[in-house]
């Protein structure tokens, strides 16, 4: 598992585009960002400011959805 502590809403938006989700600059409120997975239609938001515990938390997320660590952490780098 990568280190959380310095992942930016940046960082995850590339990372959730190479893991092939849909990222809706439009649909979140101000500077937050939804994340949809096309496949299931599940979504969630991504925060501008993303701390360590957010970055937990969209990670686990991730997983739910189906995603193995690898390929989260090879999609963070």
């Amino acid at each position: 598992m990568v280190s959380l502590t310095d992942v930016t809403q940046a960082k995850w938006v590339t990372a959730c585009r190479r893991l092939k989700l849909l990222v809706d600059k439009k649909k979140g409120k101000g500077s937050h960002f939804r994340i949809i997975n096309t496949a299931t239609g599940h979504a969630t938001t991504l925060p501008h400011k993303c701390h360590k515990y957010i970055s937990i938390e969209i990670y686990k997320t991730l997983l739910e959805w189906g995603f193995t660590e690898d390929e989260i952490d090879k999609a963070l780098r």
